[in-house]
This record gives structure tokens, C-alpha cells and sequence, in this order.
């Protein structure tokens, strides 16, 4: 009888450690760099966006980290090749507000991630949905890359959406097709498509525009190249149907 209870036991323990490591993750911006190459320019691992940039992609409603750090920073030495090395692993997007473009932003957005104290660094923040702002505890990412990317991929993964900010290129060796997003966040944006952008299945680069929002499918010819195929403004007209072709 002992054993029966223990076994019983047991099961239970296992079940409610599964339910917990079935969590829904939170799906994480990549890198556009990995999905035209499968590869990236160590420069092009962290984006460091100016201040209307910043503003266009915290009000997206769209999810992606956030770094606060500095090249002088002893700590911030330490940490790079962490984090470095889980973009390089994960795809996921990197915004760094360090730089030339740091004061702005900071001046502007110090009570949302340090409303307590003045601006630390190294710190990793998460942009969720809405206004949520998840903070990676100081312990969880100043530890080992073990300990850093097993609670980063406790609760998030990466979208097969990604953020780019060049010139599309003509060609690329690793997607035959892909829709691409121009993008200003206003709330028919926020509305009608950052969910769907997040969990698309299909491939999508998004970049930001501070006069139009478009989306538009392109395919690759036989030359390599990619040609439109078809596209659409986004606008209160858009509808489900619509956005359904091309994510």
C-alpha cells in the first residue's frame, strides 16, 4: 500500500512539473540577418536604434529584448559574450540602447525600466505584449551562459518574424519567399497585426517606416532574385481574409 501511495505520488509530482515546463513561451523578434543568411556580421548581432526608432518599436506592441550597455562597463565586458553567444544560438532580436543615440532614449524612458533607481548596467529587459516589461533578474544573466540561457528558454522562443532595418537584398541562399512589412506603429498596426506578426508562420521581415504601412509577398525568379507578387496598405479596410495570405 506504501509503494502505491508513493508511486501515485510520484505521478503527480511529474505531472505538475510537466504542466510547468508546458508553459506557454513568449514569442521573441528575430534577427533578419539569420533568416536571408543563416548567418550574421558580429556588428549586426545587437541594433542600436535612434530615439524615433526606439519610440516605433516600443509602441508596436511587438516582443524583443532589451539591453542596456556600455564598452566601458567592466560588468557590461563580461556579460557580451553571453549574450553574444545566445543571439548567435537563438536568432532572437537585440535592441541595445548604448552609444550615441543612449541619453535620448534613456532620458525618455528611464521611469519605465528604472523608475527606482538611476540608469544600471549591464540590464535585460523583455518588451511583452502591451506595455509589459519583463526584467531578466540580475542573476539569471551575470552567472554562467548555462544558467542565462536555460531561463531565457524557460519562457521565450523565437517568431519567424524578424526585424531588419537595411535595403531588402536581391538574393539569398536560405528563403525562397518571404513578406515584408513596412511599418509605423499606429493602432491599426498594433490592432490588426502585431499578434499575428509574432506567431506567423511564415517568413517576415518587418521594417519601420514613419509614413507608411504596407505589407507586401515577394517570391525568388529563376535569376535569384525576388519579385513582387502582391501587396496591400495596412488601413482600417484591412481584413482577416486579406492579412491571411500574406501571414
Amino acid at each position: 500500500m506504501k509503494f502505491k501511495k508513493a508511486n501515485a505520488l510520484f505521478l503527480v509530482s511529474c505531472s505538475l512539473l510537466a504542466g510547468c515546463n508546458n508553459e506557454p513561451k513568449t514569442a521573441l523578434l528575430s534577427n533578419a540577418q539569420f533568416v536571408l543568411y543563416n548567418s550574421c556580421d558580429e556588428a549586426l548581432l545587437f541594433h542600436a536604434p535612434s530615439l524615433e526608432e526606439f519610440t516605433n518599436l516600443y509602441n508596436s506592441n511587438l516582443n524583443y529584448i532589451i539591453l542596456f550597455s556600455e564598452d566601458d562597463c567592466s560588468a557590461c565586458k563580461y556579460f557580451n559574450p553571453i549574450i553574444k553567444k545566445y543571439v548567435e544560438e537563438t536568432h532572437q532580436l537585440v535592441i541595445k540602447v548604448g552609444g550615441e543615440n543612449r541619453y535620448k532614449i534613456e532620458q525618455e524612458y528611464k521611469d519605465r525600466f528604472f523608475p527606482n533607481s538611476g540608469v544600471l548596467t549591464p540590464a535585460l529587459f523583455v518588451k511583452e505584449n502591451g506595455d509589459n516589461i519583463y526584467k531578466v533578474d540580475y542573476d539569471q544573466y551575470m552567472g554562467t551562459y548555462g544558467v542565462f540561457k536555460r531561463h531565457m528558454n524557460s519562457k521565450f522562443k523565437t517568431s519567424k518574424c524578424a526585424y531588419f532595418t537595411a535595403e531588402i537584398p536581391g538574393k539569398s541562399r536560405i528563403i525562397s519567399n518571404y513578406t515584408y512589412v513596412s511599418f509605423q506603429s499606429n493602432e491599426t498596426f498594433k490592432n490588426k497585426l502585431s499578434d499575428k506578426l509574432m506567431n506567423t508562420e511564415k517568413n517576415v521581415l518587418i521594417s519601420p517606416d514613419f509614413t507608411n504601412n504596407f505589407m507586401t509577398v515577394y517570391e525568388k525568379n529563376l535569376n535569384g532574385d525576388f519579385d513582387v507578387v502582391r501587396t496591400t496598405p495596412i488601413n482600417d479596410e484591412l481584413d482577416d481574409e486579406t492579412i491571411e495570405k500574406y501571414l
